[in-house]
């Protein structure tokens, strides 16, 4: 083998190598690996039935967050929102929980910050 078929097949090697480091990056940046959020548990009694999977967490209609896991309970569910560290000192005192938001809860979401209602317990997350 040359010199030259040596060179070639190195940099083919190096091609594929960017290649697949790039659709990692791709990939990664699409699920929000690099996205560091401050973790609430929120213990409800309803979330209703169009949740979906990461979905906003909004208050006033600005974007404070997204869901980041739920689970049924024994008393209605608990909720993992993951909140952007930049966007916790946007959240009034008197909210109990943000409220993730869907089509059918905008007005929910306002309520809730205007009132501190809804009856949920927010506890930071470790």
């Amino acid at each position: 083998m040359t010199f030259l078929a040596r060179q070639y097949k190195l940099w083919g090697v190096v091609f594929l190598a960017l290649v697949v480091l790039s659709v990692y990056l791709v990939y990664a940046t699409f699920t929000k690996k690099f996205t560091d959020y401050d973790k609430v548990k929120v213990d409800t009694s309803v979330i209703g039935l169009q949740l979906p999977a990461r979905a906003d967490v909004k208050i006033r209609g600005v974007i404070v967050g997204e869901v980041l896991d739920m689970s049924a309970t024994a008393d209605g569910a608990e909720l993992t929102l993951g909140l952007y560290p930049s966007q916790i000192h946007t959240i009034p005192a008197n909210v109990t929980h943000p409220w993730p938001s869907t089509g059918t809860s905008r007005r929910t979401s306002a309520r809730c910050a205007e009132r501190g209602a809804l009856g949920a317990d927010m506890d930071w997350a470790s």
